[in-house]
């Protein structure tokens, strides 16, 4: 009898492991915010504080049961995506006030200047980047990691008024107006209906964010292979503080990886001649892409990694994959020579000319302090790109979630490589130039810009900046095996995946969880 009975608990644990699993993690999570917040006695924090965790609970027991009974019907991996993320970002968008993602009262000044008509920013007597704008759109911002949700209340119906002053933005007066098409849309549409200034921000970051969503959306759909990861990238808290936010690096990261789509989507799916339609995409992604920041120019040079095939003749590719390089650089030329107006000295000490002559004149001594900034800032680099530390720095998660979530990253490449084949070790080498050419870039950029004359590590890389190439990876990763070894199996997220992607909700609502109380 009694061996009856642990048989059906066995048999009952196993059915509902997923759900015995969600469970598991949201006691973590709620074991974690309270060791973060025990020390908070307010009555009234407490009142809101449970408000919060029931709703967001309820959101994720929702959300687990989604992900089960998404295994059973069969639901397309791009809609179960869309679903999950227009969750997520929602959440993202009310818990993180606007200009809390670091530069983000910059990029809405910007786009804000873009708006009224003015692709080109002005400058001071100073020479400092910017525009005579409403001097709400200053004031309205967050600009402390004190800032309340009281204030965004208070704040909420403030009008623009006639009173402006000059406010200066010159580190985003750098970026190309094509950066800025999303939220100068939303905040253009604001302006038309007399929104509130604050309702203004939020609703250039909704255009922002549905821009993203659309991007990857249909990346996922029509790339052959990596979808699981694509996913994977986009659920880092992030990549989602920079989805939901007024920064470029939205649309950077969504169209760095929708060009990596298209690319793999003519080396392994399309069968035939590129169509107009399709060249026209194509032209548009790596336009985009090389404006949004000169340092990811070199992904561009993926497009030479497609067949031959899928032109007229192999004279036909180069000629037009020509053309399209030729304006990309042109294009790009001409807004250097606008940018380079605004270029300050952003930080105490900086020679922007100084350091490239040093670079000239000291190549190997170069080699030597990137060597060096590697080494002693890999694990910032590292759980910056996974989302440690998130808005100004102030956010930071526990190095066990970042831990788990780096090992998850990996099983996922491996996951998602197991099933995929490059025979040709020369689209692995030409993927793998790519990679170091942008990361030199990245460098060597904020060692010109940012970094002071003689200083021995360079100043200023992020983890975020690398998250554009993380799809580059698996690419690399993957081995070549005989076709006959793979087994012909739909990709898509299956049971065991349904478990990364659930912790990965999980860290995303702990993240969420410690914004609102840093906050509240």
């Amino acid at each position: 009898m009694n061996k009856n009975i642990i048989e059906k608990i066995k048999i009952i644990i196993d059915k509902n492991k997923f759900l015995l699993f969600s469970f598991g993690l949201i006691l973590m999570n709620i074991l974690f915010l309270n060791s973060i917040i025990i020390e908070k006695t307010d009555k009234n924090f407490d009142n809101i504080y449970i408000i919060i965790l029931t709703i967001s609970v309820l959101m994720l027991l929702g959300i687990t049961l989604f992900l089960f009974i998404s295994k059973k019907k069969k639901i397309k991996i791009e809609n179960k995506f869309l679903i999950i993320i227009t969750i997520m970002g929602i959440m993202y968008m009310i818990a993180i006030p606007i200009g809390l993602v670091p530069d983000e009262k910059s990029h809405f000044l910007r786009a804000y200047e873009i708006s009224e008509g003015h692709l080109i920013s002005d400058k001071n007597e100073n020479g400092n980047g910017g525009r005579v704008l409403p001097i709400e759109a200053k004031n309205i911002v967050a600009d402390t990691t004190d800032y309340k949700y009281s204030n965004i209340i208070e704040n909420f119906n403030i009008k623009t008024s006639n009173n402006k002053e000059f406010l200066i933005f010159s580190n985003t007066s750098l970026y190309s107006f094509i950066c800025y098409l999303p939220q100068t849309i939303g905040i253009f549409i604001a302006k038309t209906f007399n929104l509130s200034m604050l309702e203004t921000a939020y609703l250039g970051r909704i255009f922002n964010f549905i821009t993203w969503t659309a991007l990857i959306y249909f990346s996922i759909k029509f790339i052959p292979c990596y979808k699981n990861f694509i996913i994977f990238i986009c659920l880092l808290p992030i990549t989602m503080q920079e989805a939901i936010s007024l920064s470029p690096d939205a649309l950077t990261i969504a169209i760095s990886i929708s060009l990596i789509s298209f690319v793999l989507y003519m080396v392994k799916t399309k069968k035939g001649k590129m169509t107009k339609k399709e060249f026209a995409i194509m032209s548009i992604l790596a336009i985009i892409m090389s404006l949004c920041k000169i340092v990811y120019l070199p992904l561009c040079l993926l497009l030479y990694l497609i067949p031959a095939e899928r032109f007229k003749s192999k004279k036909d590719k180069y000629i037009k994959i020509g053309i399209l390089a030729f304006i990309v650089i042109i294009t790009n030329i001409v807004w250097l020579k606008i940018a380079s107006q605004y270029l300050v000295e952003f930080q105490p000490g900086v020679d922007s000319f100084q350091q490239v002559k040093n670079i000239l004149a000291h190549p190997f001594n170069y080699i030597q302090i990137l060597a060096n900034t590697i080494l002693t800032k890999s694990d910032f680099y590292l759980f910056g790109m996974l989302g440690k530390s998130l808005e100004w720095f102030n956010i930071n998660l526990p190095y066990l979630y970042s831990l788990v979530t780096f090992i998850l990253l990996v099983i996922t490449i491996q996951k998602d490589t197991q099933n995929e084949q490059f025979n040709n070790n020369g689209i692995k080498i030409n993927v793998l130039l790519i990679l170091v050419c942008t990361v030199l870039l990245i460098f060597t950029s904020l060692y010109i810009q940012w970094t002071k004359v003689g200083n021995l590590v360079i100043e200023g890389v992020q983890g975020r900046y690398f998250i554009p190439l993380l799809l580059l990876l698996p690419i690399l990763l993957t081995k070549a095996k005989e076709k006959k070894n793979y087994p012909n199996k739909k990709l898509d997220i299956n049971y065991n995946e349904n478990y990364i992607l659930m912790f990965l909700i999980i860290q995303n609502m702990f993240a969420l969880y410690t914004i609102f109380y840093t906050h509240i």
